[in-house]
């Protein structure tokens, strides 16, 4: 009977991290150099904080009135431009990446069942961060990652 597997047999270990201190345009930059939606945010000693991506900065450089709760549920009549959301992306690039980060993130342990991960990437359909007892990053789960081992 073969062992169970657990979220360390799939995870990518030791991935692109960013530092607490990197700014918005640092961490924008690295999303464009690695092609990475998502990239994990970690203290200096290597602990977990936040994940920062994609879906973070288009927030940013939406107008308030459709990212605010309650606020319009439409926007095929707002006349945005990429020169728009240029100059709210450039105000924000000195900034905190971390200020924009997403701190509700699932983690898991990399002794935790494949399942529970497998249930959590599922769920947050971006990445699940493999931390240790200290919330040090160990790696991360990510369906491409996870393909790539089903695969072979």
């Amino acid at each position: 009977m073969a062992a169970e597997n657990t979220c360390a047999d799939v995870m990518i270990p030791d991935p692109v991290t960013l530092p607490e201190g990197a700014t918005v345009g640092e961490a924008i930059a690295t999303l464009l150099r690695t092609r990475f939606h998502h990239v994990p945010v970690v203290d200096g000693y290597g602990r977990f904080l936040a994940l920062f991506g994609g879906s973070t900065v288009a927030k940013a450089i939406l107008p308030k009135a459709l990212t605010m709760e309650g606020g319009l549920g439409e926007a095929a009549f707002l006349r945005e431009t990429l020169d728009d959301m240029r100059e709210r992306l450039g105000a924000l690039s000195a900034r905190p990446a971390l200020d924009f980060a997403d701190r509700d993130v699932p983690t898991v342990a990399p002794d935790a069942p494949l399942a529970k991960g497998l249930q959590l990437l599922h769920r947050s359909r971006t990445l699940v961060i493999v931390v240790d007892a200290e919330r040090r990053l160990k790696g991360v789960i990510a369906y491409a990652g996870l393909l790539a081992r089903l695969a072979g």
